[in-house]
């Protein structure tokens, strides 16, 4: 049912606002996927991202996000709203070395500049294959993409390892 929704269109996003401490200004959202599922209604991504995770579905779902996400701050820009986009990956994704050439031709593809799309990650997902993962963050760091790392201090990460990753960013 995964598979056909996501070539069906049928996961939505909803977008966060991430607002400035100093002054509440909105300057970016968080994308957060949701399945309109055509039976079952909105499904939240705890009962469909596990199950995209282990059917390997979870890298063709974040590109989906990351399209979506691109096309809809296309629109915004188009309409005069700058509002920079964050999605979240998966340790998938920071295994896949084809990844952040997927991400380039996606921003192509909309017109979007790599400063509208940050990249969010846990702290875990990096540690099941941390050579991967810092290439990978490597090369989307040299796309001029923004990089955050989510849920920090989760994990066993040190601060001597996080120095060595190409992050603008720990939440």
């Amino acid at each position: 049912e995964l598979r056909r929704a996501i070539a069906a269109r049928e996961l939505l996003l909803h977008y966060q606002p991430k607002a400035a401490l100093d002054n509440g200004e909105v300057r970016s959202v968080e994308a957060l996927v949701r399945w309109q599922h055509p039976e079952r209604g909105m499904v939240f991504p705890d009962s469909f991202i596990p199950i995209a995770q282990e059917t390997g579905l979870i890298g063709p779902l974040t590109l989906y996000v990351i399209e979506e996400a691109l096309r809809q701050g296309r629109q915004w820009r188009d309409s005069g709203i700058n509002l920079s986009i964050s999605v979240n990956l998966s340790t998938r994704n920071l295994l896949d070395r084809d990844f952040p050439n997927q991400v380039a031709a996606l921003l192509k593809r909309w017109g979007m500049g790599p400063e509208w799309l940050e990249l969010e990650v846990t702290e875990s997902s990096m540690l099941a294959n941390p050579t991967r993962a810092k290439a990978v963050l490597n090369e989307l760091s040299e796309l001029g993409l923004r990089l955050s790392i989510d849920d920090f201090g989760t994990g066993y990460s040190s601060l001597s390892y996080l120095r060595q990753l190409p992050v603008d960013e720990i939440k």
